[in-house]
């Protein structure tokens, strides 16, 4: 009788960090794939559109496309965050080695992270304030249009 091949079920002994499949997955997809139901989307999106308004709310093409470079390069340095603090403190001893690795692509997600943050621009954008003399003309304006209606 031959052995079948394979671990028993529950063996969880070839089980990895998955930051290789999860990165390949935001790589090759992008971020549209993601259930805008999901928590994960909602916070994604929350993040992107804070973002969108530090930039004053109206990027050009070039900062839309930052934006969501690093609101990619964000999920991941939170889903890599997420699993190292979820590993057991008993185990980080004698996982040193192994998580090495995984701390090396932590460091430089985090450093591609800052660099693009950088390249955005760390201060605040505020959005143009429109004067009272314009704002009264747009009213009085959208209000005739909707008067001849």
């Amino acid at each position: 009788m031959s052995r079948s091949r394979g671990a028993q079920d529950g063996n969880t002994n070839s089980m990895t960090h998955g930051l290789f499949h999860v990165r390949t997955a935001l790589l090759e997809l992008g971020v549209s794939p993601l259930d805008g139901r999901s928590a994960v989307a909602q916070a994604l999106r929350d993040y992107r559109e804070e973002l969108v308004q530090d930039l004053g709310g109206d990027p050009s093409t070039a900062q839309s496309t930052l934006v969501d470079i690093v609101s990619r390069q964000k999920l991941l340095l939170d889903s890599i965050d997420t699993w190292l603090l979820q590993r057991p403190i008993m185990t980080m001893g004698s996982d040193g080695p192994a998580l090495a690795p995984i701390m090396h692509q932590r460091e430089l997600i985090a450093s591609k992270l800052a660099k693009y943050l950088g390249l955005l621009g760390f201060q605040r954008h505020p959005k143009p304030i429109v004067s009272l003399g314009e704002y009264l003309e747009v009213k009085s304006t959208t209000e005739k249009a909707e008067a001849a209606k």
